[in-house]
């Protein structure tokens, strides 16, 4: 019978916050037994269903759950001011966690995956320079990585071409190398003896 204002909506918010958390609602039963756990109980703490969560998470559901809306937060500003704020902890925690394992990614070569982590991080992110930064890092590698793998192909390939004598089609698999790497040797050499037995043949 007491008058009410939106610090009952704060408190419904709370109830919906905890279920999202916790996957339970903080108070069960049925009719007179839901009452009076809504009227007199606490809510069971984060830790009865969470391992590892934000310390100040328990204080906004209590805040939020209290049983005497003065304890309550006055206004639903207030109660997101709080959360906005361990989101954004929780948010640049993540971000150094993650910048952590692309460079141990970096480190082994594996820049696929590396890529992918900075990816996810730069989405969570987007104005996290070292993130950027490796990023570049780990696109120009990919980059050397993927034409060192295509000199090796058209290499092979123009080696099979010498063998079986068709010299003009392994000059232009060797130039479309040197294209690619002009300093690798063996495709400089190959192309040599490519252009030698096109000569003789003609």
């Amino acid at each position: 019978g007491a008058p009410f204002d939106g610090r009952s909506d704060l408190f419904s918010t709370g109830v919906m916050l905890y279920e999202l958390i916790t996957g339970e609602l903080p108070f069960h039963g049925e009719d007179v037994s839901l009452f009076h756990q809504i009227l007199h109980e606490p809510a069971p703490p984060l830790s009865k269903y969470l391992v590892d969560y934000p310390a100040g998470l328990e204080t906004i559901i209590e805040r939020t759950l209290a049983k005497n809306p003065d304890d309550r937060y006055s206004n639903a500003e207030e109660m997101a001011a709080d959360i906005a704020a361990i989101s954004e902890r929780l948010r640049k925690e993540q971000g150094i966690e993650m910048l952590r394992r692309a460079e141990h990614l970096v480190n082994a070569d594996n820049y696929l995956r590396a890529r992918e982590v900075l990816d996810q991080l730069i989405k969570l992110d987007s104005k996290n320079i070292d993130a950027r930064k490796l990023l570049a890092t780990v696109q120009c590698n990919l980059a050397v990585r993927q034409r060192s793998e295509q000199v090796q192909q058209l290499r092979l390939r123009a080696e099979e071409a010498l063998q079986e004598k068709l010299f003009a089609e392994a000059s232009s698999l060797l130039e479309q190398a040197l294209q690619l790497d002009p300093s690798n040797a063996e495709a400089l050499q190959n192309l040599e003896v490519a252009r030698q037995g096109k000569g003789t043949q003609d």
